[in-house]
């Protein structure tokens, strides 16, 4: 063979073996990519199973005794499965990683990769299997859930969380994997319970700090600051107990019974030989339905408040039937007009923060308005002054049109030779009318006019009796207490006496006086009056 010949069989030959290194680089990495992503693969199955262990966990809340025969043979198919091909998929990966590294070396790289690639083929149609049955399953089992009685959450938790442990050992070949249900069953669930703590300041006595502990578990609370604590307690009865941190024979215990994550409030102060701990809501952390609305305050967070902010508030949280009740009752000025004086939420106004309650339920706004603003009563046309001189007809017709129902005319004596039939005086249920004030329609409105001055002529010396000085003198203490004015005649009549001409009453009296709130006080009543039986006046009347 020619140097020349040698030269070219060596140049083939050296490019031969480069292009076979390179190929067996090549595959050298493409398997090392395979493997990161069987191990991606494997970890996206993890993901899946913890999301699908969320949503079983979050819809259900209670135990149950009873095991669905689906849920059991998921468990079971499930371990049988992953019992035959664990063994085989480990083995797989151990001798394809070490036949990748030795390729380099190895002079028959080609055909171990061809063999790497079959068992790779191979291994893949197993796990894809398995996965392809593990996610038929989730889907087969999140559909079951859904349709399930909320009372299972021990046995579905053992199947999730056996499946959560289970597949990350297939992948670690340094682990030894257990199939222990019952540790599973064993496992504790603890909830995330916060103490929104409303601690009350002391201004000189009892400054001390105040503890709080349970399940091992110790918060320390500076007296008169709010805080809000974090404990992680299981499932069922704790006691909180808030404890003197001067001295521990100072405390109090508290009973909360967990269910799930939840916040609970509480008020505290601290005495010198005791601490007073008193619950004002509990919430708890629940899935609620379409129609559901949960009350984030109680009612002291719409009392008091406008009436507009309470019901955009109430709009807000959900509720779709609100009605409102005005009350026309602001008299003296003292309320603001608006303010809410209560919230009833399906006939109730002791709710608490926590409560549920239905979105279409009843909720009644009272609040208050300036009672001359009420639409359901009358204001009156005329008063006795603006009504003087004018024929009583007009007047009675006006107070008609006005709304008024219960409308008397009534003639009195006419010694001063007023016009006749002209208005004399206006009452409404014997008090002296207000054309600032508003009545109800049907009040009795008795409108008094002038009779013909010649037919009281012979009468102008007639005496005042004391019945009619005595009606007179209650008529006129009612109008100037409109809410309440009685004499007591009998029981406290200290003087009635009459003029030597008999046409003037003195009287002092023992009175009962009730202000706008029903409240009521003794006085003393003492005045004149004046005229006869057909026409009185009062004078000099004040109350003592």
């Amino acid at each position: 063979m020619s140097k020349k010949d040698r030269i070219s069989s060596n140049k083939k030959t050296t490019t031969t073996k480069s292009t076979n290194t390179k190929k067996s680089v090549n595959k050298q990495i493409e398997n090392e990519v395979i493997v990161e992503e069987l191990k991606n693969t494997a970890k996206n199955v993890k993901k899946e199973f913890t999301k699908a262990k969320n949503i079983i966990v979050k819809g259900i809340k209670s135990n149950t005794n009873n095991i669905p025969n689906e849920v059991k043979d998921i468990k079971e198919k499930f371990s049988k499965k992953i019992v035959e091909t664990k063994d085989k998929i480990i083995d797989e990966i151990n001798n394809k990683t070490k036949e990748s590294k030795s390729t380099e070396k190895s002079k028959n790289s080609n055909s171990n990769n061809k063999q790497n690639n079959k068992k790779l083929e191979k291994y893949q149609d197993k796990l894809s299997d398995v996965l392809l049955f593990l996610k038929k399953k989730i889907n087969s089992f999140i559909d079951y859930i859904k349709k399930m009685d909320r009372k299972k959450l021990i046995i579905i938790l053992v199947v999730i969380f056996a499946i959560i442990f289970v597949i990350p050992s297939i992948f670690n070949k340094e682990k030894k994997y257990r199939y222990d249900y019952d540790y599973v069953e064993e496992l504790v669930i603890k909830y995330k319970v916060k103490l929104n703590i409303d601690f009350e300041e002391n201004l000189l006595f009892s400054k001390y700090d105040v503890s709080v502990s349970s399940s091992g578990q110790y918060e320390t609370l500076k007296h008169g600051e709010d805080k809000i604590l974090e404990f992680y307690l299981e499932e069922g009865e704790h006691t909180l107990i808030f404890k003197n941190d001067e001295d521990s024979s100072i405390s109090k215990e508290i009973v909360v019974n967990v269910t799930s994550n939840m916040e609970v409030g509480f008020k505290v102060s601290c005495h010198y030989d005791k601490i007073f701990v008193t619950k004002k809501y509990t919430d708890i952390d629940v899935e609620l339905v379409s129609n559901e609305i949960k009350i984030d305050a109680d009612k002291s967070a719409f009392i008091y408040k406008n009436y507009k902010d309470v019901i955009k508030k109430l709009e807000n949280l959900g509720f779709t039937n609100i009605e409102e009740k005005p009350m026309y009752d602001i008299e003296l000025g003292w309320t603001d007009e608006g303010e809410v004086e209560s919230v009833k939420i399906d006939g109730k106004d002791n709710y608490k923060r926590g409560d549920i309650f239905n979105s279409d339920v009843k909720v009644v706004v009272s609040y208050h308005l300036n009672a001359n603003d009420d639409p359901s009563k009358n204001k009156a046309p005329y008063d006795s002054s603006s009504a003087s001189g004018i024929k009583y007809e007009d007047v009675v017709k006006a107070f008609k049109d006005a709304g008024f129902t219960n409308v008397l005319a009534v003639e009195s004596a006419n010694y001063s030779n007023k016009t006749e039939k002209t208005v004399s005086s206006i009452t409404a249920d014997g008090s002296s009318i207000s054309i600032d004030k508003v009545y109800k329609p049907n009040v009795k409105i008795e409108i008094k006019y002038y009779g013909n001055p010649k037919d009281y002529d012979s009468k102008e010396d007639e005496k005042l009796s004391l019945y009619y000085a005595k009606k007179a003198f209650e008529k006129y203490g009612e109008s100037q207490y409109r809410y309440g004015f009685k004499c007591h005649w009998i029981l406290n009549n200290i003087a009635s006496e009459q003029s030597e001409d008999g046409k003037t009453w003195y009287f002092k009296v023992g009175v009962t006086i009730e202000n706008a709130y029903g409240n009521k006080y003794d006085a003393i009543a003492e005045g004149k009056v004046t005229g006869n039986d057909y026409s009185q006046k009062v004078t000099n009347f004040y109350v003592n």
